[in-house]
Order: C-alpha cells, then structure tokens, then sequence
C-alpha cells in the first residue's frame, strides 16, 4: 500500500493524479479536523447559551459527513462504499 501522507488541503485534480500513479490510501485528517472545528465554532456563535456537546456537535457531523461522502467519490472509492454503508451520502452504516 502506497500512502499519501498529507493529503489534506491538496486541489482535487493532484490527488486524482496521485491516485491514478499508484497511491492507494490518502491521509485527510486535518481536512476533516477543521471542518469539524469550524462547525463548532458557528453552533457556539450561532448559539452562544447552548453547552451540552451533543446539542454542539451536530452541525459539524454533518458537515464532515457530507465532506467525507465528497472525499469518497474522488478517491473513486464510492463503488466499495455499499460494502460498508448503507447510504453514502450520509455515511449511514449496514449497523448501528
């Protein structure tokens, strides 16, 4: 397995030609980690009275969700994702 490490904050069309030359596992985490944070960030200033974290943290699963559904199709790995998930789009599993 030939890995990408640092695959975050890459244009879209570097990572198709880094696939299409043999890398096989992209590294996205901070891709990811950031929109994660940036969505926390616009519950707590969008609701500034709000503290539960389950209340906090929808947004930004949402928005990473759909981020990872993008990350999926460009890896060309959305043809595998039945194997895993029920609906790709939502990331929705076989079993929860």
């Amino acid at each position: 397995m030939i890995t990408l490490h640092g695959g975050s904050d890459n244009p879209d069309n570097k990572i198709r030609e880094a696939i299409q030359n043999g890398i096989s596992k992209v590294n996205i985490s901070t891709d990811i980690k950031v929109l994660f944070y940036h969505g926390i960030t616009k519950t707590v200033a969008d609701k500034p009275g709000e503290y539960e974290p389950w209340s906090m943290t929808s947004y930004a699963d949402e928005t990473q969700k759909k981020a990872i559904a993008e990350k999926i199709r460009l890896f060309g790995s959305d043809h595998e994702g039945g194997i895993y998930l029920k609906n790709i789009d939502r990331l929705t599993p076989y079993f929860h």
